[in-house]
């Protein structure tokens, strides 16, 4: 299924000039405990996930023993007297399709789809990531934002860029010190050569300003950056507490 280009300025995911920093080595993450996966217990028992409205609509019809296992607010709302326990149906009007089939998909499998084999289709992805973290907030699934996070680092240095075409969306759709934020915050401070933010004036909002220059305030270079953010020594801090019986 093709993305929609809903955030625009996709010009903006530019690759930034290399910086030749060692990488340290990447201290390990601590497991987190281990959690019950959904069973398909009532197979007959379906709902639907509606994407979009208007000729964009679109219908997912999944099992509800997935959608409700790995959601508290999906199994709120589809076991209430409300509209969407009646009907069995959860409308997401402001959300892609694209997004919506990466969301049935986890609630699956547990697994992000990872499409991109080039710098392009890596960089049109984030976007619908970062609006997928953002759903996955509104449906209390931190498990799936951590995992949204994990392909974000790994697309970006894989193939060499910063997400910028994600950040006016992020930060007018998350709070301050969100984890989501503070990650492309900490990759734009610590990844990238001064030109490279007086070649791309447009994308950077006012507030991600105003964070990048406290942070930088008694900074002298991007060694002391790394160690202070800790971008390499502590990626865990970029994840939002999981429930372990979730």
């Amino acid at each position: 299924m093709a993305s929609q280009a809903i955030f625009g300025a996709a010009s903006f995911a530019t690759a930034a000039p290399a910086i030749s920093i060692e990488k340290p080595a990447r201290a390990p993450v601590p497991a987190p405990k281990p959690k019950l996966k959904a069973r398909l217990a009532n197979p007959e028992s379906l709902v639907t996930l509606i994407a979009g409205e208007g000729e964009m609509l679109k219908k997912f019809v999944m099992h509800k023993d997935f959608a409700c296992h790995y959601s508290p607010v999906l199994k709120a709302a589809f076991n209430s007297s409300f509209l969407e326990g009646q009907t069995q149906v959860y409308k997401l009007p402001k959300t892609s399709e694209r997004v919506v089939n990466l969301l049935v998909h986890w609630l699956y499998t547990q697994e992000v789809i990872v499409d991109s084999e080039t710098k392009s289709t890596a960089s049109s992805e984030m976007p619908n990531y970062c609006e997928l973290w953002i759903l996955a907030d509104r449906l209390l699934i931190p498990r799936l934002q951590n995992a949204v996070v994990a392909e974000m680092i790994e697309l970006q240095d894989a193939f060499g860029f910063t997400a910028l075409n994600c950040l006016i969306y992020v930060y007018t759709n998350t709070a301050a010190k969100s984890p989501l934020r503070t990650m492309l915050l900490h990759r734009c401070m610590c990844l990238n050569n001064p030109e490279w933010f007086s070649s791309h004036p447009d994308g950077f909002p006012k507030e991600k300003l105003l964070e990048m220059a406290v942070v930088c305030c008694n900074t002298k270079s991007h060694a002391i950056l790394i160690r202070q953010t800790g971008i390499r020594s502590n990626p865990g801090q970029y994840n939002v507490a999981e429930d372990s019986e979730a």
